[in-house]
């Protein structure tokens, strides 16, 4: 499913009215008293007050895009001369949770471990996005930074689920971009899950365990090619035909389609971590889970835990045999803590 938002770069003029299309009636008002006012001056404005930009992108209008493969019809566009898309995957029904994936991968690496956690009768909507750059989400060039990132997700949240209550899962690189939504959305978020998170966003400040491999099946590793063979020994903790074809299929073709000088681009100069202090941010009262791998050598599990400052009802949990792949790793242990963190987070009223 693809949800189109069109930032105005060159020009705002005024919005026309659309046709109906797939059943959902749109009906675009005019957003900007002068019609002929440059974007630019007019981003320039929002951009100093982020309630400002958030109201002004929550007034856009509604249209219905269906995908090929899913009967959920959402989107919202927001015309001008160029756009960003996002592309993501609704499944089931009831309370939102947005689910965030790391960076290189796209959505169907957190779908593969979400969804089979999910009962028939759980009243849940889960949304898995593909951050720009990231999955069939392009990436524009106004995001050059996390700060910008963090705005293009904002921008998500206020198309899709606009002023309504939700539930947070990241992973990784999305970790530290749910971490950074507390600033604005802390009051309507239910609860958190960080899976593998991001905590300092600079490699080399990072406490981190060395590389350690638990299990190896030296023949599968033969079957390889060599590229798939580096890709997953560097990172994967059990290395077995399973892990294996699970890493393949939900996270070797998301990475595939990732935009590596795009993510470069955000890494440049600094911009990977927040302008802002985001474990200075108040604590979180709610419903919180936290779950890292003891051999995760890309984030580490030692950061982790100044968490449990900020995330006061947060469960922490430190899993052996698990790596950065912890959700491949140690599915069954997953599939337990992230039930158990449900039921807390549905006794949010």
């Amino acid at each position: 499913m693809l949800l189109q938002l069109f930032p105005c770069w060159n020009s705002l003029a005024w919005l026309k009215e659309v046709p109906p299309y797939g059943g959902a009636s749109l009906c675009c008002e005019t957003l900007c008293a002068k019609k002929s006012l440059p974007f630019h001056e007019l981003f320039a404005i929002l951009n100093k007050n982020k309630r400002l930009l958030i109201g002004f992108i929550s007034k856009c209008s509604v249209v219905w895009m269906p995908s090929a493969d899913s009967s959920e019809r959402s989107g919202i566009v927001l015309y001008s001369d160029s756009y960003i898309t996002f592309n993501y995957e609704v499944a089931g029904e009831g309370r939102p949770i947005l689910i965030i994936h790391g960076n290189g991968p796209d959505h169907r690496m957190m779908r593969g471990c979400m969804e089979p956690l999910f009962l028939p009768q759980d009243r849940y909507r889960r949304i898995y996005v593909d951050l720009p750059g990231m999955g069939k989400s392009p990436a524009p060039d106004w995001i050059t930074s996390s700060d910008d990132m963090l705005r293009a997700v904002e921008m998500m949240i206020e198309a899709l689920i606009p002023g309504e209550r939700f539930i947070l899962i990241g992973q990784s690189y999305g970790g530290y971009l749910v971490r950074g939504l507390m600033r604005n959305y802390a009051g309507l978020i239910d609860g958190v899950f960080l899976l593998c998170p991001c905590v300092i966003a600079e490699p080399s400040q990072r406490e981190l365990p060395p590389h350690q491999v638990m299990e190896c099946d030296a023949e599968l590793l033969k079957e390889l090619s060599a590229a798939d063979r580096e890709e997953f020994t560097s990172i994967a903790v059990v290395q077995n035909r399973r892990i294996w074809e699970r890493y393949s299929r939900e996270i070797i073709r998301g990475l595939q389609l990732a935009d590596e000088d795009f993510m470069q681009r955000v890494r440049a100069d600094g911009g990977y971590a927040f302008s802002f202090a985001v474990d200075a941010l108040p604590p979180f009262d709610k419903p919180s889970l936290i779950l890292t791998g003891r051999q995760d050598s890309m984030t580490g599990f030692k950061d982790a835990w100044k968490l449990l400052d900020t995330y006061t009802h947060a469960t922490f949990a430190v899993l052996d045999r698990a790596g950065h792949n912890l959700h491949l790793e140690q599915e069954g242990h997953l599939g337990v803590m992230a039930r158990e963190w449900l039921d807390r987070v549905g006794l949010v009223t």
